[in-house]
C-alpha cells in the first residue's frame, strides 16, 4: 500500500476440507504509472504441493537408508555431533554409543542371495527400533553395519539393557523365504564418551569395542 516493495512472494499451507495439507505460493507485483505512483497490484496464487513434497521426498531420500528407513550415515554424524557439542556444553549431559555387526552377512548374501540378504537387514532395522526409546537414533552406516545413538542416558543399567535386549531379538529366528535364519552380530559400546570432540572417532572406537 505504502509502495515500499514492488513485488512480494510468499509460501504457506492451508487445510483442506479432506484433512490434508495444499501448499500455496502467492506472489504480486506492483504497477505504476508514468509518475511512478503505483496504482494496482497483479498477482496469482498456485498449487505447488507436489512441489513441495517433491522437495520433501529429496530431503528425506538425501538422509536416510534407501533400504531400510533408517537414518544413513549423513544424519547420524550430524546428530551426533548435535549430541556431543551438548554434553560439552553441559556437564550432566551423557549419552551412549553403540556399534551393531552383522556377523558373517556376507555368507547369506552369497548362499541365500542378495533379495533375502536385503529382506534380512530389513528386518533386522526393524527389530532394531523395536529395542529402542523413541528419543534415540539407529541409522545403517552401510552394508550390514548399525549404528545407534541413546541419548540422555542416566546410568549404564540402561545402556546394558537395550544390549540385552537386541541380544535377546537375535534369538528369535528370521524366517525369509519359508526359511528359517538364525544370526549373531557383534555389538560394540561407548559408555565413557567424555573427551571425544569428532563423531568418526567415537563410531571407529564402538566398532573396535
Amino acid at each position: 500500500r505504502q509502495g515500499l516493495t514492488s513485488s512480494f512472494e510468499s509460501q504457506h499451507r492451508l487445510l483442506h476440507q479432506d484433512g490434508s495439507y495444499r501448499w500455496i505460493l502467492n506472489w504480486g507485483l506492483l504497477i505504476r504509472n508514468a509518475a511512478g505512483v503505483p496504482y494496482r497490484l497483479v498477482g496469482a496464487q498456485t498449487d505447488i504441493t507436489t512441489r513441495k513434497m517433491g522437495e520433501e521426498q529429496l530431503l528425506y531420500n538425501a538422509l536416510h537408508d534407501g533400504l531400510t528407513g533408517l537414518a544413513n550415515r549423513t544424519l547420524f554424524i550430524e546428530r551426533l555431533e548435535h549430541t556431543i557439542s551438548l554434553a560439552q556444553r553441559h556437564n550432566n549431559a551423557t549419552f551412549a554409543l553403540i556399534f551393531f555387526d552383522l556377523d558373517r552377512f556376507k555368507v547369506i548374501n552369497d548362499s541365500l542371495g542378495h533379495v533375502t540378504g536385503d529382506q534380512l537387514l530389513i528386518t533386522i532395522a526393524h527389530r532394531l527400533k523395536g529395542c529402542l526409546r523413541t528419543s534415540d537414533t539407529c541409522a545403517r552406516l552401510g552394508g550390514d553395519e548399525f549404528a545407534i545413538l541413546l541419548e540422555h542416558v542416566q546410568d549404564d543399567s540402561e545402556v546394558i539393557k537395550v544390549v540385552e535386549r537386541m541380544q535377546q531379538m537375535l534369538k528369535t529366528p528370521f524366517v525369509l523365504n519359508n526359511q528359517e535364519i538364525f544370526v549373531n552380530a557383534s555389538i560394540g559400546v561407548i559408555l565413557n564418551t567424555t573427551g571425544y570432540e569428532k563423531p568418526e572417532d567415537l563410531i571407529r572406537d564402538a566398532d573396535t569395542a
